[in-house]
């Protein structure tokens, strides 16, 4: 094919700079990490508050990976040449239209109170207009705020979760030793709640486990 064009005389660097954006919003993104392969000595590039980067880097062909947490990666390539700059623009695809966090796993006692704590990142651009939640597994506890982001739950007491323990064993004949497996003891000692959340978009939901 034809030559490319000239670069300067004496410069053996380019510039690659772009903006980077939310595929399904088009707004632009921060905090991208911009990965150079071949990978360069002292150089990190991520994209700004308004998703756009740059970096001066030696003239040669790169292969560019945009990375950011709840976002799929994407690749480009992109060729420097000599005091020029190659733009690449980008729009990367979030990994859930919205993101649904209802937690770390809590340890707790029977009897004790804990609080749990939804929180949700719509990243499709629709707004948060309910939480509801709802616990699917495990002795049964009470609850007091299930419509809200933060849920209240208060656990069975001990003979509740023993009894639950023996249901899981289900015991053939009580005049034998019968080993608890580790797998059955949790699976007692588990209570598994589900927060939906509703947007403007649809419902979305995650778990977590007390």
């Amino acid at each position: 094919g034809p030559a490319g064009p000239a670069g300067a005389p004496g410069i053996s660097s380019g510039t690659v700079s772009g903006k980077i954006t939310n595929s399904l919003t088009k707004a632009p993104l921060s905090g991208v990490t911009v990965a150079t392969n071949p990978a360069i000595s002292g150089v990190t590039i991520n994209s700004g508050g308004d998703g756009s980067f740059s970096a001066n880097l030696p003239i040669g062909i790169y292969t560019l990976t945009f990375s950011k947490a709840d976002f799929t990666s994407a690749t480009a390539t992109v060729n420097l040449v000599a005091g020029q700059t190659a733009t690449q623009d980008i729009a990367l695809k979030p990994t859930a239209a919205v993101k649904v966090d209802a937690g770390a796993a809590v340890n707790s006692s029977p009897g004790s109170t804990v609080t749990l704590k939804a929180n949700a990142t719509p990243y499709d651009g629709s707004s948060v207009s309910s939480y509801s939640w709802e616990q699917v597994s495990g002795v049964e506890a009470t609850i007091s705020g299930a419509d809200t982001a933060s849920l209240s739950v208060t656990l069975d007491n001990a003979k509740s979760y023993k009894e639950e323990l023996l249901t899981i064993l289900k015991p053939q004949d009580r005049t034998r030793v019968q080993a608890i497996a580790p797998l059955a003891l949790e699976e007692a000692e588990t209570a598994t709640f589900k927060v939906t959340v509703t947007t403007s978009s649809g419902k979305y939901s995650g778990t977590v486990n007390v």
